[in-house]
């Protein structure tokens, strides 16, 4: 299992998204000291997390929480206001609602295994020639 996680300070004026295997272990890295880009800041506080099955589908999420939009919708937590459906569909959801994000997620995909996205090539010519279509 997987861990996207988000940080703050005492004071709550910065967040720190990050990934990881072991969550209890991780903060204590940042509250140790061990984190060069979390040693200034401490003591760090947990305050969202989400569990994910795949490090693609964590290392996606974590780039989103980590976007302008990500932020707005952790400090929106972080304020305790309330947060849209959408947000909230899509800090559970295994996969990215957003086009984009679905093609990126694509992308890494086959870089990791080419095998996908001849499988997907396959599908969709299929389902192209069924529908009455010629090759591709």
């Amino acid at each position: 299992m997987y861990y996207v996680y988000a940080l703050t300070t005492k004071d709550k004026d910065r967040i720190y998204v990050g990934m990881t295997t072991n969550l209890e272990a991780r903060i204590k890295e940042h509250n140790s000291g061990k984190m060069k880009s979390t040693k200034g800041y401490r003591p760090w506080f947990l305050f969202y997390f989400e569990e994910k099955h795949t490090s693609l589908a964590a290392r996606i999420r974590e780039k989103k929480l980590k976007s302008g939009a990500g932020k707005e919708f952790l400090r929106k937590i972080l304020k305790g206001a309330p947060v849209a459906q959408q947000d909230r569909a899509s800090a559970f959801k295994g996969e990215p609602l957003c086009g984009n994000e679905r093609i990126e997620w694509m992308r890494l995909y086959a870089r990791k295994s080419s095998f996908f996205l001849r499988k997907r090539m396959d599908h969709l010519q299929e389902t192209f020639i069924s529908k009455g279509g010629g090759k591709i």
